[in-house]
């Protein structure tokens, strides 16, 4: 079942309804990006350790690009910024919850 949300956005009623069969794409990164006007181009890459005999050999590979409106992509960044600032003190709570599992012996 789709899931639905409805929000206000610059004083205009928005539904988003998202699939439940929306492809989901993992990635560990981006690489390279064309950053521009009015588009940006990113790639989402996953990195792999190889199987070479070089141990520092890094092997990263595309799994997917996405060309979007440059004012959305900084509209994410802000989005993004606002709500690790707005739960800044939660966060900083399971970091330090975090580091004192890491201190304990096992």
């Amino acid at each position: 079942m789709s899931k639905i949300i409805k929000s206000t956005e610059n004083g205009m009623s928005v539904v988003t309804e998202i699939p439940d069969d929306a492809p989901r794409i993992s990635g560990n990164g981006f690489g390279p990006a064309l950053l521009g006007f009015p588009t940006t181009i990113v790639t989402i890459f996953q990195q792999q350790l190889s199987g070479h005999s070089k141990p520092d050999h890094l092997e990263r590979k595309v799994v997917a690009t996405l060309e979007i409106p440059t004012i959305s992509l900084l509209e994410l960044a802000q989005t993004v910024q606002k709500a690790l600032r707005e739960n800044k003190a939660a966060m900083q709570g399971a970091m330090a919850q975090m580091v004192a599992f890491v201190d304990k012996d096992i």
